[in-house]
């Protein structure tokens, strides 16, 4: 419809465009509307806005403009074919068919933010071609953070942090390809479309809640404050509420028990000794595996006449926070029962494995050769282990369970909560002297946690 681009081109060769019809513009998107829009429909539209703006500036002259403003209008020429008012007439209906078109795709954008989505279905994320420091990286270049900033900035994230938003990276990322979205500048709308699905596929509040962080460090602050994301998320949370991993636990005098039989340390291979000395210190400090792996033997203090093993946390672990103090383990010696004594044990697996340690400074080393430093997962597993030979079902209960077993029996045998809190190394008040001072404080209570674990009487 419309004028041909011969005619069109003919007509801007011999009118020029009036002076007071410079101003003759296409309609613009509305923002609003346009942050809705896929790429797809906003390049349409700029097209038809490109065409718009073209009819505008072959607009044939007024009456007015034949005898005042246009002076090199001639009445006689016109169109081949045609007369003038037929051109004129042509020209309207191309310009109404474009408004339609620009109408139609405010209808569109208006349906995408009240209808429900049909996104392409999410792929497995398992892009090899996807590197989660990368995309973090450029999300914060185009943020205009300074290139000599971004490797501080990337540090600010741990490993396992790494790890965790890969996955949802990854997702992200491949939902993105699917639909023709750019992944750095994703509306909001296309956020929710995104973490409803997951939700849909069966995803659990805290997992959806890792996406949304990882989706932070790509599209900014506005994923966590945007109140359209945040009833989402209490959506979430009323139709699929968090569940504590475990609903019962077990009595660590199970495993204390059986642990009495692997007597006298001395007499144990270094297998033995190893599952032993690590499956008490999880009993007797209820902290998590990545803490007693940082054990360090520099760090490591006997005092008080053998009356306590105090020990000192110097790396930083998940908790770790500006301001706040790192973790101080006090292990007793436990003279009342010395099989199951977790000082007496620590003390045995020290010398042990001294002349095996090829300057090793890590506390535990692996008891086959090359005896180096192990990780979390092998200390998980040397726990898991010894729970399953204890008679712990380890189908249901992780390495981790220790520290639930351990809190809740302090807490069935009267220790006070605040005890328990520091021992395990939550937040309280009673830790607000040693986060302001940064002095090393041992209260008159700093055993009693370990104590009440080790005596095995019935509650």
């Amino acid at each position: 419809m419309g004028l041909s681009k011969d005619v069109k081109k003919e007509l801007l060769e011999r009118h020029l465009v009036p002076k007071n019809c410079t101003k003759i513009d296409a309609p613009k998107l509305n923002p609003e509307i346009k942050a809705a829009l896929s790429d797809m429909l906003i390049k349409k539209d700029k097209a038809i806005e490109n065409k718009q703006t073209q009819v505008a500036a072959e607009k044939p002259p007024s009456a007015e403009t034949e005898t005042g403003s246009c002076p090199n209008f001639k009445p006689e020429a016109s169109v081949p074919g045609s007369s003038a008012s037929g051109s004129s007439e042509e020209v309207r209906a191309d310009s109404h068919d474009d408004i339609a078109l620009t109408a139609a795709a405010a209808a569109a954008a208006a349906a995408a933010l009240s209808a429900s989505p049909t996104p392409a279905p999410l792929d497995p994320p398992s892009q090899a071609d996807v590197d989660c420091r990368e995309v973090i990286r450029t999300a914060l270049l185009k943020r205009s953070v300074p290139p000599s900033s971004l490797n501080i900035m990337i540090a600010s994230l741990s490993k396992n942090s790494i790890k965790q938003y890969d996955v949802a990276i990854r997702r992200w990322v491949s939902f993105c390809r699917k639909n023709n979205i750019d992944i750095y500048e994703a509306s909001t709308p296309m956020v929710i479309y995104f973490l409803t699905e997951l939700f849909q596929l069966g995803l659990q509040y805290g997992s959806l809640n890792s996406h949304r962080s990882a989706l932070s460090l790509i599209l900014g602050s506005r994923v966590g404050s945007d109140d359209r994301i945040t009833r989402l998320f209490k959506g979430f949370y009323r139709l699929r509420p968090p569940a504590p991993k475990y609903d019962i636990t077990w009595d660590p005098a199970v495993v204390l028990e059986f642990l009495a039989n692997w007597y006298p340390n001395n007499n144990l291979n270094l297998e033995y000794l190893t599952k032993k000395v690590v499956t008490l210190l999880m009993l007797v400090t209820a902290h998590r595996v990545q803490t007693i792996g940082k054990i360090n033997l520099d760090n490591i203090t006997i005092n008080n006449n053998h009356q306590l093993i105090s020990i000192k946390i110097h790396d930083l672990i998940k908790t770790s926070r500006p301001g706040s103090a790192q973790p101080y383990l006090n292990i007793p010696f436990y003279k009342d029962r010395p099989e199951i004594c977790p000082a007496k044990t620590l003390v045995t697996y020290i010398d042990r494995t001294k002349p095996l340690r090829n300057n090793e400074k890590v506390l535990f080393i692996s008891f086959k050769k090359p005896h180096k430093s192990v990780s979390t997962n092998t200390i998980s597993r040397w726990i898991k282990d010894t729970l399953s030979v204890s008679g712990v079902d380890t189908s249901i209960f992780s390495a981790h369970s220790v520290r639930h077993a351990a809190t809740s029996a302090a807490y069935r045998k009267g220790i006070n909560i605040d005890t328990i809190r520091n021992t395990a190394g939550w937040n309280g008040n009673s830790r607000v002297f040693a986060r302001f001072y940064h002095r090393d404080i041992q209260c008159n209570q700093s055993n009693q946690f370990a104590l009440s674990i080790l005596n095995t009487e019935a509650d």
